[in-house]
């Protein structure tokens, strides 16, 4: 596509003309990858990151403030950073969400275990770090930290306090009783 303004061809995916600095033209819609969530642009059979056929119909979800297409997921647009309107469609089902809420909490539950044993704490460390990844993601997909993937995260922030303090002390004091014996 070119500019409107000086008629250099301004390339997929910038805003602005790189020339005269003039606004781009808007684009055509383009479809969104179905295996990757790349986008595809319009014409291409091929999904240029992961090679899976392009879909028949072009994706309909839009970014309403800059009219990128949405990231399946996504709760904000990739481009502006806008949240995403209600109309977006949800490409997880609730059982995938409950897996990781459930997930985030037994990551949870583990960690604040593990980080009360001086000789294991680093292994709660390890699980509360995953416990907040999981409840991190379960975000990503619902907007929100709710139930099981709160608490997960609740319990997983506490593990890693209390591993990297119950470590700490257990390093301390190996560490000092090793140089006494030399």
């Amino acid at each position: 596509m070119n500019c409107n303004n000086c008629g250099t061809p301004v390339p997929n995916g910038n805003g602005f003309c790189t020339a005269c600095g003039a606004p781009a033209p808007a684009q055509q819609p383009t479809m969104i990858c179905q295996a990757c969530g790349s986008p595809i642009g319009n014409g291409e059979s091929f999904c240029r990151t992961c090679g899976a056929p392009a879909p028949v119909a072009p994706q309909v979800a839009f970014c309403q403030a800059c009219g990128a297409p949405l990231m399946a997921g996504h709760p904000v647009c990739v481009r502006c950073g806008a949240p995403v309107a209600n109309g977006g469609a949800k490409p997880y089902s609730e059982e995938q969400a409950s897996g990781i809420a459930s997930s985030a909490l037994t990551f949870g539950i583990l960690g604040v275990i593990f980080a009360c044993f001086g000789f294991l704490s680093f292994l709660g460390i390890i699980f509360s770090a995953i416990a907040i990844s999981k409840a991190k993601k379960y975000k990503m997909m619902t907007g929100t930290y709710l139930g099981k993937a709160g608490v997960g995260r609740g319990l997983g922030i506490g593990g890693l306090i209390t591993g990297i303090f119950i470590t700490s002390i257990f390093v301390l004091v190996f560490g000092i009783a090793f140089l006494a014996a030399f």
